[in-house]
């Protein structure tokens, strides 16, 4: 089975969309068997020569690495990806996310930075934004820029609780217990 697969991938014939689909079920099934981790990457080593320059062969072996613990080289892939197609705030809030876990704060924060004029609609980059300076010691810097928020514009419940909970721990921390219960 593993030969046919590699020969369709392998094959100058079979359009991206036919290669890609056999290779996302093929990751899909066989990632939780770390001895077929590098077969996988195999396949996507030969995807990649043959095929560079696709948004969503990174995006899926983002995915594949994140799934298996390899969160540095699945950020480098979704940063990859997003290089390639910016216009999906999924991928973006998923970078910021993979910084967390990396402990990289630097790199969400500069994330979610670059995503919040893209996606202003979008309330995840201001929180996460506000958890990176947070987390660098500037909660006064995060205080200030959730103040500017609008949070009528988000249009989700969650969001706007999550906005003004975030601000009331802020303001609590910095023994403002008026102004955060307010």
């Amino acid at each position: 089975y593993d030969t046919e697969v590699f020969k369709a991938l392998e094959s100058p014939t079979l359009d991206f969309g036919s290669k890609f689909q056999l290779l996302t079920d093929y990751v899909t099934k066989l990632y939780q068997d770390s001895l077929q981790w590098p077969r996988i990457d195999r396949m996507f080593s030969v995807m990649q020569e043959q095929n560079p320059g696709e948004a969503m062969l990174h995006e899926l072996l983002a995915s594949y690495k994140s799934a298996t613990g390899k969160n540095a080289e699945a950020a480098e892939q979704l940063s990859y990806s997003i290089d390639l197609d910016p216009s999906d705030p999924a991928k973006w809030s998923d970078l910021v996310q993979l910084y967390f876990n990396l402990n990289d704060t630097v790199k969400a924060r500069s994330t979610a930075e670059k995503a919040m004029p893209m996606f202003p609609d979008e309330g995840y980059f201001p929180l996460a934004l506000a958890s990176a300076l947070t987390m660098q010691g500037e909660s006064d810097k995060a205080l200030a820029m959730l103040d500017t928020l609008d949070i009528n514009r988000y249009h989700n419940d969650r969001v706007c609780s999550a906005i003004l909970s975030t601000k009331g721990d802020l303001l609590w921390r910095q023994g403002r217990t008026a102004d955060a219960s307010s």
